[in-house]
């Protein structure tokens, strides 16, 4: 998630309001359902109707009293633009993270409040809800702010709440009663010492309360797995322990694909007689949270969804299994600091994996391949199976083509939003990002396709910035330690080409007048296929249905992998529709390579295979190892596992994470470009109403 911090305040200055009494009537409206108490000590307040709105040397606002026909100003009349601004430029790191909760103390004169919420409401992509707290210390300063602003939206919003001051003692209890919630603020103050010194030593009390007692935790939590020996703990996974084996595994609230990943996770393991649970995250997960929840709990196996052990390191166990499953690709997993840290783990004895989408990470970023295991995402047959859908149902989801991704926002925004605010500090212009983004729609039009990164590292070198910019030097270009050249593939690569390679195909599809259902975030706010949105989908029952009432349901993944989202809809009995490449000249058939997927998935004999199909896998096993022994010769590495094991493994890994070798009749679902799509469609819908194409 890449935005702008720069230049907070400058968009939510407004003018002065001539007619304050509608405006401040909608926001006591509000103010009086979601925070009653507030509201009554404004009503309280004898001087509410002399409190006055001044206008600040700089432009800005200020607040006053008027007291015997003289207005006697209440915060700063010169430059609180500029005290504020230069506040939260210091913090901004910290205030774009959005799982960290904020702490305002004051409304000074308060659009520095308006500025955090809506940078935060603004980003499109899913993300955490970042939590506010407002710790009103004037009733001079909250009147202001309620006459001066439409903040209803703010006051409405979930995750803001308003205290008095005086009330932090109940804040506090809160935290102690409710451990989940992260008692770690970043502040933004504009108040005085006396209201700072009334708020902040409780706080800073249960700071350091939870700080000694995490230490405690951790020290009873190493000794716990320091006495787990490797036949002990292998006892316990395999159910032989006395009691039934433990997992663990944190889920975030706000990403609705680590739920439904966690959820069915621990629903499979429930089935196989493990206990699991779940550390929901509503927003950061504190070091004191996740050191206690180990300690009560003890799980055998600790699993991450896309982190991994070094990126907190001394808050889990040495000893514990930690196992981090890779869905995605992030710097904080695609970088040297990450292959290193997993080699000390593995020299040192400590019980690390890494399963899921591992290619390239031994590679090209060192991780130890022995604590590397390939697997592809599945999906749960008790959520996704063929179901009997009522008339209402079909009335609501039915549609010729549905497309379930999070991928709605317009690669216009992009530049905005995700490319040109991270490149700049790089040495690439915004004028750069938007001609390559130009270039790749003129190509992606054109029906080039760039999914292999050579490919299109290739065509970004054309560009004189990001060349310069890619060659100047290698170094570390993110805290997790990914080097300049993997992060500059990386956000060019999945901030464009991605979004790109799936909004082409919809253009394409729009200009065939298709009814076509899009659903998830942000297409209800895309300039061309905002009239195709529905909205968002519960993952479970209801994508169930939409995935059976569609027609067809289009899969757009640009890497071509057995996807989730495939497994889904064909456990769902329904039909999919997907961009999938041409077979390349030295690859063997599809139907010989099904005939070898049989073979390996049901533990056959390779003879068993058909002599002329032998003869085509042996071709093309001898082209896998003829490449596997070059690398030998050029690279040798100590200790390495034969030739023929390593081919085999590789092999397979191919194999069965090819949809084209692995779905019978694949090639009737699958498009390569405008022309392929348009032939499958009128062959798939001819059915249900003869459309002509």
């Amino acid at each position: 998630m890449f935005i702008r911090v720069h230049s907070w305040l400058n968009p939510v200055t407004p003018p002065l309001s001539l007619e304050i009494s509608p405006l401040l009537a909608r926001n006591m409206d509000v103010l009086r359902r979601r925070f009653p108490a507030l509201a009554q000590r404004l009503d309280a307040f004898p001087g509410k109707d002399h409190v006055r709105i001044l206008r600040a040397q700089d432009g800005s606002v200020a607040y006053g009293v008027e007291q015997n026909g003289r207005v006697i100003p209440v915060t700063d009349v010169r430059e609180p633009t500029r005290r504020m601004q230069a506040q939260l430029d210091q913090m901004s790191r910290q205030l774009t993270d959005f799982t960290r909760p904020v702490l305002f103390v004051g409304l000074y004169p308060g659009n520095e409040l308006i500025a955090i919420f809506d940078q935060c409401e603004k980003v499109s992509t899913p993300h955490c809800p970042q939590p506010i707290t407002v710790c009103v210390d004037s009733t001079v300063c909250l009147q202001g702010f309620l006459q001066t602003w439409d903040v209803a939206n703010i006051l409405e919003s979930p995750r803001v709440r308003f205290v008095w001051h005086e009330d932090i003692p109940e804040l506090i209890g809160a935290l102690r009663e409710h451990p989940e919630i992260p008692h770690v603020f970043t502040l933004v103050s504009g108040a005085g010492d006396r209201t700072l010194n009334t708020i902040l030593p409780p706080l800073a009390a249960l700071i350091q309360e939870r700080e000694a007692e995490t230490r405690r935790l951790q020290e009873e939590n190493n000794a716990y797995y320091n006495g787990l020996d490797d036949v002990q703990l292998a006892q316990l996974i395999s159910g032989q322990g006395g009691r039934k084996p433990r997992l663990m595994m944190p889920t975030a609230s706000w990403s609705t694909f680590i739920q439904h990943s966690t959820r069915d996770t621990c629903a499979a393991f429930d089935a196989l007689g493990w206990e699991t649970r779940l550390l929901r995250m509503e927003a950061m997960m504190t070091p004191y949270y996740l050191v206690s929840q180990l300690h009560e709990f003890k799980p055998d196996v600790f699993l991450f969804i896309d982190h991994l052990r070094y990126e907190a390191e001394e808050v889990y166990p040495r000893n514990m299994m930690y196992v981090a499953w890779v869905q995605d690709e992030m710097a904080n997993i695609h970088c040297l600091q990450a292959g290193q840290k997993l080699q000390e783990y593995a020299q040192a004895g400590k019980r690390d994996l890494v399963i899921g989408h591992t290619e390239r990470l031994d590679s090209v970023f060192g991780y130890p391949k022995e604590r590397l295991t390939p697997m592809i995402i599945p999906a749960d047959p008790r959520v996704f199976y063929p179901i009997t859908l009522s008339n209402l149902d079909r009335n609501k989801y039915g549609c010729e083509i549905a497309f379930m991704s999070n991928c709605g926002l317009s690669s216009e925004r992009a530049v905005d939003e995700k490319i040109a605010p991270v490149v700049e500090s790089l040495g690439i212009s915004r004028a750069t990002v938007q001609s390559i983004h130009d270039r790749l729609w003129t190509l992606y039009r054109a029906g080039a396709v760039f999914s292999e990164r050579e490919a299109f590292l290739a065509e970004m070198m054309k560009f004189p910035e990001f060349e310069a910019s890619y060659n100047t030097n290698n170094e570390a270009a993110s805290p997790a330690g990914e080097s300049r050249q993997d992060a500059l593939l990386r956000i060019f690569l999945w901030g464009f080409n991605d979004t790109i390679y799936r909004h082409v195909a919809l253009e394409w599809l729009d200009e065939l007048g298709l009814d076509l259902h899009l659903y998830g975030h942000g297409w209800e706010q895309h300039p061309r296929f905002s009239k195709y949105a529905r909205g968002i989908l519960t993952h479970g029952p209801e994508l169930n249905i939409a995935y059976q009432a569609a027609h067809l349901n289009l899969h757009l993944n640009i890497t071509y992998g057995m996807h989730q989202r495939l497994w889904e809809i064909m456990a769902a009995g329904a039909q999919p529709l997907l961009r999938y490449p041409r077979p390349k000249p030295n690859e063997p058939p599809a139907s010989v390579m099904r005939e070898f997927a049989e073979v390996l998935l049901e533990g056959k004999d390779f003879s068993q295979l058909p002599e002329s199909s032998q003869e085509v896998i042996n071709d093309y096993v001898f082209t896998i190892a003829y490449g596997m022994a070059q690398l030998d010769a050029k690279e040798p590495k100590p200790n390495q596992e034969p030739l023929e094991t390593r081919v085999m493994a590789r092999l397979e890994e191919i194999v069965m994470n090819r949809p084209a070798w692995l779905i019978p009749d694949f090639e009737k679902y699958a498009f390569h470009d405008k022309a392929t799509m348009t032939e499958r469609l009128e062959f798939l819908l001819q059915k249900t109403n003869g459309k002509e194409f």
